[in-house]
């Protein structure tokens, strides 16, 4: 499976983390993320707009539930953000 792009935004003024953004007319489906997010909440954001995308018969509830427990555990485990492969600014 190849992996969704992710653009990195100012996202400040729309008042939310991210945005899972739904293929449509032949354009991919990509993850927009605030360009000011860092660390467990990064990679929150990243895995809950990844569940939006694969399992988009869930509702909000619990894609949140999801995503939280995921990167929790992730963090937990180890998983940090290599520092030349983070965010564009």
């Amino acid at each position: 499976m190849k992996p969704y792009k992710v653009v990195y935004k100012d996202l400040s003024s729309k008042n939310v983390y991210g945005y899972a953004v739904y293929a449509k007319k032949g354009k991919p489906a990509r993850i927009e993320v605030d360009i000011t997010l860092k660390g467990c909440r990064h990679l929150e954001t990243l895995v809950h707009e990844t569940i939006h995308l694969v399992a988009d018969y869930l509702d909000e509830h619990a894609v949140t539930h999801m995503g939280a427990k995921i990167a929790t555990q992730l963090w937990a485990s180890g998983y940090r953000q290599i520092a030349d492969k983070g965010p564009k600014k």
